[in-house]
């Protein structure tokens, strides 16, 4: 849980990842020295003076507990805001940003109408952001149909033995009424 927002920071921290586990390469006879020096290497180009605006949201409590377990482990907990809401409540007063998801797929969380109705809900409501670009990972075949546009650019790629796709909004459009 949390894992995008997580990764975001780092990122945006210039944080190599698994800069703050051990590996079990390190206790190879040749490597401790060459996994020191890589760590110290990565350490020095940490940018932990960057400006963040990064929030992550869960309707589920618990996974925002959890998210918040794995940010502080992840050395980002302070850098970034987890909160439990519901997306439909979802508004900014910025003008513009980045919406990355990874909603329900229908296979272990959700099916049915309720995951339709979970993908419609989240099409009006971008709808409502001016200059938001939207990114979205999900197994749903009938994501576009219910989010109620075309994506601009789709991507194929797995999530474990998981067929999704990437689903790419760059610019909102509302002309007839679509998003």
């Amino acid at each position: 849980s949390g894992t995008i927002p997580i990764e975001a920071a780092m990122i945006g921290l210039n944080i190599a990842p698994g800069i703050n586990r051990n590996f079990a390469a390190e206790r190879f006879a040749f490597a401790p020295k060459s996994f020191e020096v890589a760590r110290e290497e990565a350490k020095a180009v940490m940018a932990h003076d960057r400006r963040l605006r990064i929030s992550g949201f869960d309707i589920n409590p618990d996974a925002v507990k959890l998210a918040l377990r794995h940010a502080s482990a992840a050395g980002v907990r302070d850098r970034i805001h987890l909160q439990t809401a519901d997306m439909r409540q979802f508004s900014s007063r910025f003008k513009g940003g980045y919406i990355v998801t990874n909603p329900p797929y229908g296979q272990r969380l959700m099916a049915g109408e309720q995951l339709h109705a979970l993908y419609r809900d989240f099409g009006e409501m971008c709808t409502k952001l001016d200059e938001w670009k939207v990114f979205v990972i999900t197994a749903c075949k009938s994501f576009e149909r219910d989010f109620g546009r075309q994506a601009d650019r789709t991507r194929k790629l797995y999530n474990s033995e998981l067929e999704c796709n990437f689903y790419q909004y760059f610019k909102q459009k509302t002309i007839g009424g679509e998003l």
